[in-house]
């Protein structure tokens, strides 16, 4: 059985530490490299100064390059970012808990910095901070840029030291340790026009000799609505790609949230989405979310507003499945007992769409779900399953089964008007009012005779009149005894096929199976 994976699972971690990525030569991606790739980067660049506002810290030109004017810089300080700013999403959905989740706006400059225009030292630590902060346009400051030194260890010294000096030849707070460290990197701070967070990137130098152009590593993008709730996520390969004005590029991973404002205040999240991008082996992408659509407002009962669960989306197949469903499928009915948990709430279903491509459109659109073939499961017991195969545009059954793990142990047959004609039983018998009993098997009122006493009935066939009454027409014995209340696996026993009254019948389970168009294993739902 799979397990449905929640979404905050897949929460992506936490960002890049600069320290490591700038001794992992593999993953370098360098932006400028002949005329076409450096046409595009100008291309880029010219995107994102249109669509965000950069300030005066970082120059799209080189984001190696810090400001010289307009800004406040502080040397071996590294600002202590709460968590829910400029930090990846966590992907779960859950009610909107107010400003601290995932916050837009950075944390202003502590009163007690302002007055400073920098201090402190570069040690002689593998690791120190240069913190950037720019006006906010609101008589604040926001933080823009933190850069990452290192002091001269011999590794790499010679060319990262070359570099520095290239760009920061101009900043007088760093000129004192020109010569003694080198930048590693430096983590750049966007914002748009509201004065949210728009992207967040890491910026080093490379490692290859031959040029002192940047190469920038994950790009990530933010975009919210405008109550300032995170609206979409987007981490793009390196930096040199722009954040995305529309939909992303589906080659990128991506998180996407929608939200519905009731009535009463509160905030409900309706769509919480991630995009995993393709791969060598899996070139094709996949969606994996979370969503809830208006059902019944109007009923009392909160579970009855939404119909939601947690669906996979193929980028071949389109959608896929919907575990942990609610509220859907209120059409897919056949005749039976509705099996609820002791506490009385309806267990969730599953559906499984075997036929693609199915749109994606049906999350937001429910009631189009009865347009696909689709498999519906549902629990009935903590070990027992319905499983029920409707094709598409019908709602109402000829047959459907009960299985526990690959087995059917209850095969049910519908006439046309929904109502059961005919089930087979394996295994125990059932009674609905005992621990793990499902449905009502009355084999006390069935007579058998003295040869049957002591083996094991292990298949029933009952036939259905039009009023609803059963009658046993078929049975399939052990032919050995069970002594003292103890069975034997079916799969090992010497199974006799026939008549109540002991009569051998048919001399195989392939017969039994074609003269009561019994599916055993169900092939028929799984096909």
């Amino acid at each position: 059985m799979r397990v449905v994976r929640d979404l905050g699972e897949h929460a992506v971690k936490s960002a890049i530490d600069p320290v490591q990525a700038a001794r992992r030569l593999k993953r370098q991606r360098r932006i400028a490299g002949g005329i076409a790739a450096k046409c595009i980067f100008w291309l880029a660049v010219a995107l994102s100064v249109f669509s965000n506002a950069y300030g005066a810290c970082n120059n799209p030109a080189n984001w190696l390059q810090p400001p010289t004017t307009g800004v406040k810089v502080f040397v071996g300080d590294e600002r202590e970012l709460p968590f829910g700013f400029a930090t990846r999403f966590t992907g779960a959905l859950r009610e909107f808990k107010g400003p601290n989740f995932d916050n837009p706006y950075p944390p202003p400059l502590p009163a007690e910095m302002l007055d400073k225009p920098w201090h402190g030292t570069l040690g002689n630590a593998l690791e120190n901070h240069v913190s950037y902060y720019e006006p906010d346009g609101k008589g604040q400051w926001r933080i823009c840029r933190l850069e990452t030194w290192s002091v001269n260890d011999g590794l790499l010294s010679e060319r990262l030291t070359r570099i520095t000096l290239f760009n920061h030849a101009k900043n007088p707070p760093l000129l004192p340790y020109l010569k003694t460290h080198y930048l590693l990197s430096a983590t750049v701070f966007l914002y748009d026009k509201k004065g949210r967070i728009a992207e967040r990137f890491v910026a080093m130098p490379p490692l290859e000799s031959g040029n002192i152009d940047n190469v920038g590593y994950l790009r990530q993008c933010f975009r919210f609505d405008d109550k300032d709730r995170p609206a979409l996520y987007v981490e793009t390969s390196d930096a040199g790609e722009p954040c995305p004005k529309g939909d992303p590029d589906p080659r990128f991973s991506s998180l996407r949230f929608k939200y519905m404002d009731l009535k009463d205040g509160r905030i409900v999240d309706t769509w919480a989405e991630i995009h995993f991008e393709g791969s060598e082996k899996h070139p094709t992408w996949v969606k994996e979310i979370t969503f809830r659509a208006p059902f019944d407002m109007n009923n009392p009962d909160e579970r009855r507003w939404f119909q939601g669960g947690n669906a996979r989306v193929d980028e071949v197949k389109g959608l896929t499945e919907i575990l942990g469903g609610y509220n859907l499928g209120a059409k897919d009915q056949s005749i039976g007992p509705t099996f609820k948990y002791e506490s009385g709430n309806e267990p969730p279903s599953e559906y499984y769409f075997r036929k693609p491509p199915v749109p994606m459109t049906v999350l937001t659109n429910p009631e189009t779900i009865y347009q696909y073939d689709r498999l519906r499961k549902t629990d009935v017991t903590s070990v027992v399953k319905l499983v029920e195969r409707f094709p598409a545009n019908v709602t109402r059954l000829r047959e459907r089964y009960f299985v526990f793990g690959p087995y059917v142990v209850r095969h049910e047959q519908l006439d046309a008007n929904g109502r059961l004609k005919r089930a087979i039983n394996v295994g125990a018998h059932s009674r609905q009012d005992s621990p793990g009993g499902f449905y009502d098997e009355d084999m006390k009122s069935v007579k058998l005779p003295w040869k049957l006493k002591g083996h094991d009935i292990v298949y029933r066939v009952w036939d259905y009149d039009d009023a609803g009454k059963g009658k046993l027409v078929a049975i399939g014995w052990n032919a050995e005894f069970s002594l003292f209340g103890k069975t034997k696996d079916i799969e090992h026993a010497k199974i006799i096929f026939g008549t109540p009254d002991g009569l051998e019948r048919w001399p195989t389970k392939a017969e039994f199976a074609k003269a009561f168009d019994f599916d055993e294993e169900a092939k028929r739902a799984y096909r």
